[in-house]
């Protein structure tokens, strides 16, 4: 069996023309791409953080620094995790943003909010109901978070079906994990990104 951080990079290589913002003529996409998703400056969390956990592999790196950065540029009241991730990826959403309250959610979500809210499940659990709940629950403001999108060919279809959900908005297919935006007013596009 092939190995995460092997297919990882293997997806890095396929995507090497999608990289930089190439492609993209959305201002607000292209800007997400490069100043968030992407971004290679170090913030003033990458050392602690490394220095804090240096145990975690590339790939669970890159995704927690990604959840610091969108945490940062999202400021949400609120991350409800449903995927239940560690505590690595917990400290790196409060970091981003410290007034964001941190809730590990199992069979119901809190009360709506209308504050920007960051929402975390894993492709798998798509069409749960607790999926269903963040979908009828998110604002234009908020951001789901789909983790494990590539790992199997009914994750990918289930990826595929939340991205054409009349619900959702602009979405963002970084292989490791997607992200949905549910801005409504914006052009409803899909995004594959070498993150």
């Amino acid at each position: 069996m092939v190995s995460l951080a092997l297919k990882s990079r293997w997806a890095a290589l396929t995507r090497i023309f999608r990289s930089k913002g190439f492609g993209i003529q959305s201002p607000w996409a292209y800007s997400l791409d490069r100043d968030v998703i992407n971004e290679h400056h170090p913030y003033y969390f990458y050392s602690d953080f490394r220095a804090m956990h240096p145990h975690i592999g590339h790939d669970a790196r890159k995704l927690c620094l990604l959840f610091f950065r969108l945490a940062n540029y999202v400021r949400p009241v609120a991350v409800l995790d449903a995927a239940v991730t560690d505590g690595a990826c917990e400290e790196c959403f409060i970091a981003g943003c410290a007034s964001t309250h941190y809730i590990k959610v199992g069979s119901q979500l809190p009360p709506a909010s209308e504050a920007p809210v960051i929402y975390v499940c894993r492709a798998a659990d798509i069409g749960s109901v607790i999926v269903e709940c963040m979908l009828s629950q998110a604002k234009p403001g908020s951001l789901l978070i789909v983790v494990g999108i590539h790992a199997d060919k009914r994750c990918r279809q289930l990826w595929q079906k939340l991205c054409a959900d009349g619900r959702t908005g602009v979405s963002f297919d970084l292989y490791l994990c997607g992200l949905v935006f549910f801005d409504l007013k914006m052009t409803k596009n899909h995004y594959v990104i070498n993150f």
